[in-house]
């Protein structure tokens, strides 16, 4: 569904959909044909899939245009190569290859300049990904960006977006979601109201609505993005470094200034979830797809000029 499809539904039209949803299949972008109320697991109530989606795409449009864009062609350049190779990747993956599939025209990544960013990048219902130049200096290497991006993707294809929703988060979407898609911008919204609705999709953070992330929904996407940036051709041992290095700087300055991962799982937490669970994967898959290299020379992501 492209952009001008989504944001000009009206809410006639939604609910049309919604009502026929709870006893049909829909197609959506990153779903596939499914039943919203059997498939997806969710704490409280089924949310419909479409609804959420066009939310998501209406929200991340609405930060793409708030913030300064990166269009620095060779940065543009590098970073749709990472993020090409693990849309491959992901096509590929038996796991992943139905919801890639639905998703393939629909994905979209911008790289905005944000100074301090409270995470370094974002996933949005619909296939949108913000990119935080601001945390390229903490990243330092294509390998650990390509699990970070891996990380967010994997949200997306294992549509966590639709499982993390209670009773109240629930309804403020069917009183404003409809508002949403016909055009009505985020910011001409209740926050009372919008931040559960953005809470519950995890980019509640646009609106300083910084609810923790759900500890196993992140640290299962740690693992499948590692993984799937191993398929894609990018040493894991470099990002398995990267969160050992962050669980030391916690531990040695609770007061890290950058707080890059504030909203997810402590850093600890997660080198030794990934060390413990899915690096000897990641490992494996990264030789099968290197021709059995043992590891390569890590590359320095791009310098972004942050003002």
């Amino acid at each position: 569904m492209n952009r001008q499809s989504i944001l000009g539904l009206s809410s006639a039209l939604i609910f049309l959909i919604l009502s026929m949803a709870a006893c049909d299949k829909v197609n959506m972008p990153g779903g596939g044909a499914m039943d919203v109320v059997n498939v997806f697991p969710t704490p409280d109530v089924p949310v419909p899939p479409l609804l959420v989606t066009g939310v998501g795409h209406a929200a991340y449009l609405w930060e793409v245009g708030r913030q300064t864009v990166v269009r620095d062609e060779e940065v543009t350049k590098r970073i749709n190569e990472v993020f090409t190779r693990l849309k491959v990747a992901a096509l590929a993956d038996e796991k992943y290859r139905a919801v890639a599939t639905e998703l393939e025209k629909n994905w979209e990544l911008n790289t905005l300049r944000v100074q301090n960013p409270s995470m370094p990048a974002a996933a949005f219902p619909g296939g949108g990904i913000a990119l935080y130049a601001g945390s390229f200096e903490k990243m330092k290497y294509e390998e650990v960006l390509a699990s970070i991006l891996g990380h967010e993707m994997a949200h997306l294809l294992s549509q966590h977006h639709l499982q993390r929703w209670n009773r109240a988060a629930a309804t403020a979407l069917m009183d404003i979601g409809p508002k949403i898609t016909s055009g009505e911008s985020l910011d001409k919204i209740d926050p009372k109201v919008l931040g559960p609705v953005l809470g519950a999709m995890g980019i509640g953070y646009l609106i300083g609505e910084d609810l923790p992330l759900e500890r196993g929904k992140e640290l299962e996407a740690d693992c499948s993005g590692l993984v799937l940036a191993a398929k894609a051709g990018y040493d894991p041992t470099e990002s398995e470094q990267f969160l050992r290095d962050e669980a030391m700087t916690k531990k040695q300055d609770s007061n890290d200034t950058l707080k890059l991962f504030k909203l997810h799982p402590p850093a600890e937490d997660r080198h030794s979830h990934i060390s413990k669970t899915c690096l000897t994967d990641a490992q494996t898959a990264f030789h099968k797809a290197t021709g059995g290299k043992q590891k390569t020379k890590p590359v320095l992501l791009p310098n972004v000029k942050m003002s």
